[in-house]
């Protein structure tokens, strides 16, 4: 059977300021990652709407929340990430 390449690092950059951030993306550390209201609303919260195994008690509004909620700066998450062990959280940048 033919093996995969496994991605390990992917390098984002914020467009206003050129801030470049390298994000972890080995599969024991992260699962996915999301960059539009769309797939956060869409794909993400669903996931936690679903009713699948859950472990770690992440709701889709706690996603949300976290998505939706400036930070000091008054600037939004840029992304956000979906770990193995069904926690999200907001990428920084």
């Amino acid at each position: 059977m033919p093996s995969r390449p496994k991605l390990v690092k992917i390098a984002i950059t914020c467009e206003a300021d050129g801030r470049q951030v390298t994000v972890d993306v080995d599969p024991a550390k992260a699962s996915a990652l999301f960059w539009t209201d769309q797939t956060v609303e869409n794909l993400l919260a669903s996931y936690y709407r679903s009713g699948l195994p859950n472990p770690t008690g992440q709701t889709a509004s706690g996603v949300l929340a976290a998505w939706n909620t400036a930070k000091e700066d008054g600037t939004l998450p840029a992304f956000m990430v979906k770990y193995p062990e069904c926690g999200s959280g907001p990428g920084i940048i």
